[in-house]
Order: structure tokens, then C-alpha cells, then sequence
């Protein structure tokens, strides 16, 4: 884009957007956050005092008219994303929508064929992609501290929370909103994660069950998958579990990485019974450095982490381990 700023409008000031996700549209150089809509207006003028936001939008199709804004950040539940993403490609927008992208692969690949025919890039809010931790971990796998990765083994766990098992349920888990369960929700950063490190899958199957009866939707899900470089996977995601377990295990020839996706603590490489820690700083708004790569992409000033066609893969996976299961029945 042949301009000095990259201008952002936020659709949607949930929880994401105050501390995560929309601080770093306009705390990054040569970003500015232009103007925000919610549904409920009152929302909104509270975020943009609170943010110092100039604008707030009375529509949708208001926001899409400022002729200021390159690209718009969908922050609404799931069941939005496709067609908010579609008008805003269709207004000559570009788009970073949170995870989950859609309800299914099918309405991915609905927005993809907006943005490769109006010529414009989508972006998934996958900004583990650029912390510095996973960078490391990429770093330690490419340079060969392992050797040669045999496999990699994933679990999280957790119990259902008091509220679940009363049946007070957020949209995560009511799937006309959110698509799926809290695997729909939380292992599509655990699955993009691994294709950062190890590029697509090949194939992934498994099963998706209710195992807990507190709600409609999947509560279980294992699984084995298969790169295309031919690393292998295992996964057990357990939600209504007596614990919390959250590690993911990466084996090679001649030692192993074990780390947390969602947690802080330190990487562990092992080696000959030997341990390494490699511990790593966090923003305090933890999007903001992968916002900011994507920010200097789009002025051509350097190339970010970020990779559409692997946001879509994951999505793609996802949906057929889903359709395979009985729709997660």
C-alpha cells in the first residue's frame, strides 16, 4: 500500500479487544486504529474513550465507507466472521479475523475467493506467530538442536468450570455461535502453532465426543495427524478433565522440546538427560508484535509470520475431523 499508515477499524470491542488485540492497532509505528463499531453503540464510545479511538462507526456500512481504512480487525463470535469478512473484501477492505475463521472450511474458502478476486490480503489472529518464544522454538527446531523430529505429542487438559456444569454457558460453547467446542476455540492455535514449525498437515483423524453430557457440543477430541515433510502427531484435548494439563512435546533424534502454547512458562529442551530453559518476555498487549509485522507487510517494509493458505489448512483439518466424527456428536 502506497502510503506512511496502515489505518485499522475494529469491528467488535469484546473482551479480546481491550487488552490483547486492539491496544497494538494504534501503539505500533506507522499504525493507527481509525475508527471502532459495536453493535451496541454505547460499547463502543466506551472503548474509543477509553482507547482514544477518534471515530465510532453507526454501521457496519459506514466503517466500510471511510475511505481511510486499509483494513478492518473482526473481532465478533464466529458466526459473523464469514459474512462480515465478505463485505469488507467487497468494499475493497483488507481483513484479520480471530480464530476461529468461520464456522467451516466451507466459508473460508468463500472469503479466500473474495480476497484472491478483489486482490487483497486476508489475515488470520494467529499472534503466537510472532512471540518470541515460538520464534525461538521454530529457531531451535531449524537449527537442528533435536536433529531430526520424529514426532510430536499434544495434550490439554482442563476440568469443566462450576458454571458449565450449572448449564450457564458462553457463546464458546453454544455451537450456532461458535461452530464447536473449546477445541474448536483453543486447538486451532495449538494446530497453527505446529504448522509454523513444521508447514501443513497431510492428514489428521480422530474422534469428537461429548464425554461430560454439560453441554451440546464436543467436549473430547483425540486425534493423530501427519505433516507433509512426514512428521507424525498425536493430540488428546480433554475439556471436562480433573486437571489441567497443557504440554506439548516435540521428540527428535537427539532430544526433545517441551513447551506450553497457552502459558508463559519456560521451553525445556533435554538432551542426554541434560535440561536447558529457555525463558522468553511477553508484551503486555500480546497480539501487538504480530499486528506490527503485518502493519510493515502491508507498507512492504518486511514480510510477517502470518500465512493465509495455512490458516486455512487448519481450518480445513478441523472441519473434516468434525464431519468424520458425526458432527461432533
Amino acid at each position: 500500500m502506497n502510503r506512511l499508515n496502515i489505518c485499522w477499524g475494529l469491528l467488535g470491542t469484546g473482551d479480546v479487544t481491550e487488552i490483547k488485540g486492539g491496544p497494538g492497532l494504534y501503539k505500533n509505528p506507522n499504525s493507527v486504529l481509525e475508527g471502532v463499531y459495536n453493535r451496541t453503540k454505547e460499547k463502543a464510545l466506551r472503548f474509543a474513550f477509553r482507547h482514544g479511538v477518534p471515530k465510532v462507526f453507526n454501521s457496519v456500512d459506514e466503517m466500510l465507507h471511510d475511505k481511510y481504512i486499509d483494513i478492518i480487525y473482526i473481532a465478533t463470535p464466529p458466526y459473523t466472521h464469514h459474512e462480515f469478512a465478505i463485505q469488507c473484501l467487497e468494499a475493497g477492505k483488507a481483513v484479520y479475523i480471530e480464530k476461529p475463521l468461520t464456522m467451516n472450511y466451507a466459508q473460508a474458502l468463500e472469503i479466500d475467493a473474495k480476497a484472491r478476486q478483489k486482490n487483497l490480503p486476508a489475515y488470520a489472529a494467529f499472534y503466537r506467530r510472532g512471540l518470541q518464544k515460538f520464534i525461538g522454538i521454530k529457531d531451535l527446531l531449524d537449527s537442528g538442536q533435536i536433529g531430526a523430529v520424529r514426532m510430536v505429542r499434544v495434550t490439554h487438559w482442563m476440568p469443566a468450570t462450576e458454571a458449565e456444569k450449572r448449564g450457564e454457558l458462553t457463546w464458546r460453547l453454544q455451537k450456532e455461535m461458535s461452530g464447536g467446542g473449546k477445541f474448536w476455540d483453543l486447538a486451532v492455535h495449538t494446530l497453527d502453532i505446529l504448522e509454523f514449525f513444521f508447514g501443513k498437515m497431510q492428514a489428521l483423524d480422530g474422534n469428537v465426543t461429548n464425554q461430560g453430557g454439560y453441554y451440546d457440543i464436543d467436549d473430547t477430541v483425540t486425534a493423530t495427524f501427519r505433516y507433509e515433510n512426514g512428521i507424525v502427531g498425536t493430540g488428546s484435548w480433554c475439556f471436562v478433565a480433573d486437571k489441567q494439563v497443557e504440554e506439548v512435546v516435540i521428540a527428535g533424534e537427539k532430544g526433545n522440546l517441551r513447551f506450553s502454547v497457552f502459558g508463559k512458562e519456560a521451553v525445556i529442551l533435554e538432551q542426554n538427560g541434560e535440561f536447558e530453559l529457555f525463558n522468553y518476555r511477553f508484551p503486555n498487549h500480546i497480539a501487538m508484535p504480530y499486528q506490527g509485522s503485518i502493519v510493515r507487510e502491508l507498507l512492504d517494509m518486511g514480510k510477517s509470520n502470518a500465512d493465509w493458505e495455512q490458516a486455512l489448512d487448519v481450518m480445513k483439518w478441523m472441519d473434516h475431523l468434525y464431519h468424520k466424527s458425526g458432527d461432533n456428536n
